[in-house]
């Protein structure tokens, strides 16, 4: 799926002679842009252990008990579905587009705390989903 992703992106951005947004991707494709974006990340293989990401990320969040393939990341998608709103967006806004906490608290009008909070208790229930799986 993802390559047919970078394709039609390839193709549109040649089409249009621009950049093409991953979401216009997504709507051509008619996807949802949570599953583009599991897609496309599915081909990132490799993390450095050296590598330093924005300060609320740690190592530990980005290692998973389980290795991850496409049908699991589809089984995933479908188990963040299920959570309620604001958490869902929080979810997909911080893990699917790079959010930093800081940046969710001033978009949805709440500490940064409540914000780590709510991550902390939905990852929790996606990872007991998931090892329920």
């Amino acid at each position: 799926m993802a390559k047919l992703i970078l394709k039609t992106k390839e193709y549109l951005d040649q089409l249009y002679k621009t950049d093409t947004p991953l979401n216009a991707v997504a709507k051509y494709l008619n996807l949802d842009d949570a599953l583009v974006n599991i897609a496309l990340n599915s081909l990132d293989t490799t993390l450095s252990l050296d590598e330093l990401r924005d300060s609320d990320t740690s190592l530990y969040n980005k290692i998973a008990s389980k290795p991850l393939n496409i049908d699991t990341k589809i089984d995933l998608q479908t188990m963040i579905n299920t959570l309620e709103s604001p958490d869902k967006e929080i979810i997909l806004l911080r893990y699917f587009n790079d959010y930093t906490q800081d940046e969710l608290a001033k978009m949805f009008n709440m500490s940064q705390v409540s914000i780590s909070r709510i991550l902390s208790r939905n990852l929790k229930k996606l990872k007991t989903a998931y090892n329920e799986v």
